[in-house]
């Protein structure tokens, strides 16, 4: 994967992407970041004086392997799934590929480094809201209608895993989690299964989700203008890829945001994300049934901190995290009665 990194290979790609016409590359020089999930490397580059067309200068190569290279979602979320779909919130992308046999995948990005940073750099807001539900409404719109294609084998898969990490939590918390939430924890367990499955039988509300838009995974202007970018699409082999798109709404806010920040903007940025969906011509899924959907996925954030557990090695390394999210999903599921 660091074949392309001369100026030669790279000029190559460029050229396939449309983004060098005309000329070379005159240097390229590089700088490694560590990533939790991938390695990354940011990439300077200097052209020639016959050079012509978008001729980018900051570059990001994004390399994978292991648990988050097992699917080739991230490479296709670029170079597959919305190639022309107006306003697709997602990075520049100039190349990338996917190697089955060696389990790793490459993402060729434009560096947004100096107009944009992530979404833990300011506070959460109806604003702010308001630009992620839009993001939202313009990755899902495409692939409306889009159910699990295997629906009994995705959600065994998906449940399979995350059930793991409930007797493990329940013994992690001990007496901070209340007889009530432990009764709680287990019936949601026991019941919502079905009714996920039930649900599948209509697909309507359904679409590809991004399905893991944290704070880090959210890219907004510096100036804090213009629209919000996604950018990490990596599930896991168990993940939930195809469901109702407004489990990518839930699980932004939910255990993300502050709970009285969560309250005030919830029902705004769920409006405004159904106007989004209307005006890019989805239809026969009104706000009654949008609601009713965002309230039965409450319960994925729950499953989010559940996970956690599923790793021996993070009930208490992610004790900090797991029990924010669970204390936060729980409450919002309270609400509802």
């Amino acid at each position: 994967m660091n074949d392309f990194l001369d100026a030669k290979s790279l000029a190559a790609l460029l050229r396939s992407a449309g983004a060098l016409t005309a000329g070379a590359i005159a240097a390229v020089r590089t700088r490694e970041q560590d990533s939790t999930w991938a390695q990354l490397t940011r990439i300077e580059v200097e052209y020639d004086e016959a050079a012509a067309g978008e001729r980018p200068v900051h570059l990001l190569l994004k390399r994978c392997r292991g648990d988050v290279a097992t699917t080739p979602s991230e490479v296709e979320y670029y170079t597959h799934d919305y190639v022309n779909a107006p306003g697709a919130p997602l990075v520049r992308c100039y190349g990338a590929h996917y190697d089955a046999d060696a389990g790793e995948y490459w993402i060729l990005l434009a560096d947004l480094e100096r107009t944009h940073r992530n979404g833990w750099a300011g506070e959460p807001g109806l604003g702010y809201g308001f630009r992620l539900a839009d993001a939202l409404a313009a990755l899902h719109a495409p692939h409306w209608g889009a159910a699990p294609q295997q629906p009994q084998f995705e959600l065994d898969a998906f449940f399979g895993h995350v059930r793991l990490g409930l007797q493990p939590l329940l013994d992690a918390a001990g007496a901070e989690l209340s007889p009530r939430r432990r009764d709680l924890l287990r019936r949601l367990f026991d019941e919502h299964p079905q009714r996920m499955m039930r649900r599948v039988s209509d697909a309507s509300g359904f679409t590809l989700i991004h399905g893991d838009v944290n704070p880090g995974n959210v890219l907004r202007r510096r100036d804090g203008r213009g629209p919000v970018l996604l950018i990490d699409r990596q599930p896991f082999a168990w993940s939930l890829t195809r469901w109702l798109g407004v489990a990518d709404l839930s699980t932004a806010i939910v255990h993300w945001w502050p709970t009285d920040v969560r309250r005030r903007c919830e029902r705004p940025m769920l409006q405004r994300y159904h106007r989004a969906l209307l005006r890019r011509g989805v239809t026969g899924y009104d706000f009654a049934q949008l609601y009713a959907d965002y309230v039965d996925c409450l319960v994925l954030s729950v499953y989010v901190a559940v996970e956690w557990c599923s790793v021996p090695q993070d009930v208490e390394r992610m004790r900090w995290l797991w029990r924010m999210q669970l204390t936060r999903a729980l409450r919002a599921i309270e609400e509802r009665g």
